[in-house]
């Protein structure tokens, strides 16, 4: 195996890269404005986009028509499940005009046995018949939640939306719930695209929303992997699959792509550390993000910390995967009513911090949370302007915790 095969494959490769970046560029699939927005994967957006359109009262003006558009494609779907079962019949009894949808519907306090009580992320009803839909596209399962929904609305039709058809609901989440009596499954995948390109057909009369239907129809076929990207990688197969040479080539390739992608991660925590020294010349930064830990980190503390043995820490929750960052004030053992922990966790304004035994709190990152992205790291790599975007974000991330412990410090002296 030469390099120079490498590199005819990377070429290849490449050529149909830029082929279909040209394609996307003609039909301007790549400006959406839920992408531009960083809604493309906030399951609240989704939540809220889809229970516009089902509100006959709805901002997009089309009354009851998308609901009824829904239904029909519901009823279609489970005709089989229809006879025998009253929940999917009372679909029929749903005055459409007078309907409406609440989102984040509040069913009160989960009690003690998962029985009763969380929130319904859409409940459509006219005030006598409803259904229901749980929008599960990447939050986990609670426990017994689609049988608290269950026993809220005994009569209505639970709808389990999920981001592919392939996604099973958790028995934990069913309990004793049967699949196509109890509940119906859906997704984005078939049942949601489908419903938005009719939606589309429909919207003729409405341009702006008919192109905002049209955006995100794109938007579903890029998260379930049916836009050009996965037309794209065939091309990519086939030029794979093309020699036998190739395909050792593209074998070198994937076994040296965890290396890289640990070279690039492992590059911005040491140009983190460099920002760290220059601005903050009191503390001490130490990189121990490693490529096969499960707990990789890096972490600062000046003298006061280490006083305490407390550390302002970054950690990846799926260290393997290197995705879900958070950061904080970590310390194995403590005591919430001792200072300076207390102090500390109580000088956080957010809402409900992560704590634990190993953190005082821990704070989830908005953005810049999974070095796994190879898109995020070729951005980091060779765009300027984004990797300065990164290391300015978690230098602010840093004065956060350092403007906290000086507020800590200071008031000890008093």
């Amino acid at each position: 195996m030469t390099s120079q095969t490498i590199q005819n494959l990377l070429d290849r490769t490449y050529s149909t890269h830029e082929k279909y970046k040209q394609i996307e560029k003609l039909t301007g699939e790549n400006f959406n404005i839920f992408s531009i927005l960083r809604k493309s994967q906030d399951e609240l957006a989704h939540s809220r986009f889809i229970g516009n359109l089902l509100n006959s009262k709805g901002s997009h003006g089309q009354d009851s028509l998308y609901l009824e558009l829904f239904i029909d494609i519901i009823q279609q779907k489970f005709d089989d499940s229809a006879d025998n079962n009253q929940a999917l019949n009372s679909l029929n009894e749903l005055n459409l005009n007078s309907s409406r949808c609440i989102k984040e519907k509040w069913l009160g306090k989960i009690d003690s046995e998962n029985e009763t009580g969380g929130s319904i992320d859409l409940l459509i009803t006219d005030g006598n018949t409803s259904f229901l839909i749980e929008n599960k596209i990447w939050a986990e399962d609670q426990d017994k939640q689609l049988v608290r929904y269950g026993n809220a609305y005994s009569k209505a039709p639970i709808f389990y939306l999920t981001l592919f058809d392939s996604n099973e609901v958790s028995d934990a989440s069913k309990g004793s719930l049967i699949e196509n009596k109890d509940f119906f499954k859906i997704s984005y995948e078939t049942d949601i695209l489908v419903w938005i390109q009719k939606c589309i057909e429909k919207s003729a009369s409405k341009p702006i929303v008919r192109e905002s239907l049209r955006q995100y129809e794109f938007l579903i076929k890029k998260n379930t992997l049916q836009n050009n990207s996965k037309i794209m990688e065939k091309d990519i197969i086939d030029v794979v699959l093309s020699s036998e040479q190739n395909t050792k080539a593209f074998e070198n390739l994937v076994r040296a792509q965890k290396r890289l992608k640990y070279e690039i991660s492992n590059q911005f925590v040491e140009d983190l550390k460099a920002k760290v020294k220059e601005q903050y010349k009191d503390y001490q930064f130490e990189n121990k993000f490693k490529k096969d830990t499960n707990w990789d980190s890096f972490y600062l503390q000046n003298e006061y910390l280490r006083n305490y043995d407390l550390k302002i820490s970054f950690s990846f929750f799926e260290a393997k995967s290197k995705t879900k960052l958070k950061y904080g004030f970590s310390k194995k053992g403590f005591k919430k009513d001792e200072e300076p922990f207390k102090s500390i966790i109580k000088s956080i304004n957010k809402s409900k911090p992560n704590t634990n035994k190993r953190w005082l709190f821990s704070l989830n990152l908005e953005y810049y949370n999974n070095w796994e992205s190879m898109d995020s790291l070729r951005k980091y790599k060779f765009d300027d302007d984004y990797k300065n975007q990164v290391l300015n974000y978690f230098m602010g991330k840093i004065d956060e915790m350092v403007q906290i412990v000086e507020k800590v410090k200071n008031n000890s002296n008093e």
